[in-house]
């Protein structure tokens, strides 16, 4: 049934749906995936993975964002970066606050290294992530388990990775980068204090890692979910698709 819905993806449909269609619903949780162009480790230091979330910071804030994005969980890698991301009021919002924060990234950063051109190999994945808590959840560790597939931590030091929001969720160290987030209510339905939720949220990242250690082929393309509502997504943006391109009756 996994293998249908992938080919469901990969028959008639492009491997990059337009986000008009991927992110027709008002509100929602999108998977962000953004990576350095060429696939060079342009973000190698720290100082540049902070930029990136200083920049992130900046977009969240701006006025034409109004307010609407929500950062949930991230992780900033040598090449590429990830996010958990709500917004609502319309995928607009989401599309500003990208524009803002990568358009910042990238001229700070050409100004800094005395560089022109293309920071970003192209326009950052947007993956729609269904809001169940097992999909919301299994989406959010993928995230985080970033460096632990990578070989650069293991679980016991996880924690001291700056440039991940896991240190937040699993021992509420807060910094300048882990206060931009906003968790996300399956978060807080795990226990009634923060000591409670994190021992639960370390627990649940453990049994994660047992199982999910490798990321599931389906992940990074468009939809992260359950095979049933994955398939009805397609259909829908199929049916969407069509309409357009029937135009107004």
């Amino acid at each position: 049934m996994k293998d249908l819905a992938r080919n469901s993806l990969r028959q008639d449909s492009p491997m990059r749906i337009s986000r008009y269609l991927l992110l027709a619903n008002p509100t929602g949780i999108v998977h962000k995936f953004w990576r350095c162009h060429n696939r060079a480790y342009l973000m190698d230091s720290d100082s540049t993975k902070a930029l990136y979330l200083k920049s992130t910071e900046i977009g969240l804030k701006h006025r034409s964002s109004d307010g609407r994005i929500l950062l949930q969980a991230y992780c900033v890698m040598g090449n590429h970066s990830h996010q958990i991301l709500k917004y609502s009021g319309g995928a607009d919002f989401l599309s500003r606050f990208m524009r803002v924060a990568h358009g910042e990234f990238g001229r700070i950063f050409n100004k800094i290294f005395n560089r022109s051109g293309k920071v970003a190999n192209e326009r950052p994945r947007t993956v729609v992530v269904q809001e169940t808590d097992e999909s919301q959840m299994r989406a959010h560790m993928y995230v985080e388990a970033n460096p632990i597939r990578a070989g650069m931590r293991k679980f016991e030091n996880l924690q001291f990775y700056r440039f991940s929001s896991f240190r937040f969720y699993a021992y509420g160290i807060l910094d300048e980068f882990t206060r931009l987030l906003v968790p996300p209510e399956w978060y807080l339905r795990l226990g009634r204090t923060a000591d409670e939720r994190q021992k639960k949220y370390r627990s649940l990242f453990q049994a994660y890692l047992g199982k999910d250690k490798a990321a599931p082929a389906d992940y990074l393309k468009q939809f992260i979910g359950e095979v049933n509502w994955c398939l009805g997504q397609i259909k829908k943006i199929r049916e969407l698709a069509r309409n357009a391109r029937a135009g107004p009756a």
